[in-house]
């Protein structure tokens, strides 16, 4: 029997790999791609974070996922970039263990 995995885990790695994958941006076009899949990675893991843990602490994922100035130039935008899903990664992690406490959605 298959078991189920976390759904707040697998956003995280998820998101490990959209970190990895930012190495391959070249132009604007890559950097297009990319924060599309960066937008996809972040609904999913806010609707994660919703069910499991409660629609507030999807919020606050939620804004530490956005690029507060998002640069249109790729080699500028990139360690914003970088640094916003860094910190987004490490508002997750600590969800991902499984003896925090799981809070009540209103």
């Amino acid at each position: 029997m298959p078991t189920q995995t976390d759904p707040l885990v697998e956003c995280w790695e998820a998101g490990e790999r959209l970190a990895d994958r930012i190495a391959m941006v070249g132009d604007q076009e890559d950097l297009q791609i990319w924060r599309r899949s960066r937008n996809e990675w972040v609904r999913k893991a806010f609707e994660a974070i919703s069910t499991t843990r409660g629609a507030g602490l999807a919020r606050e994922f939620q804004q530490a996922a956005t690029v507060s100035r998002p640069l249109v130039s790729s080699h500028l935008a990139l360690p914003g970039e970088l640094t916003t899903l860094r910190h987004a990664l490490d508002f997750l992690e600590p969800l991902t263990r499984a003896d925090e406490p799981v809070l009540q959605t209103h």
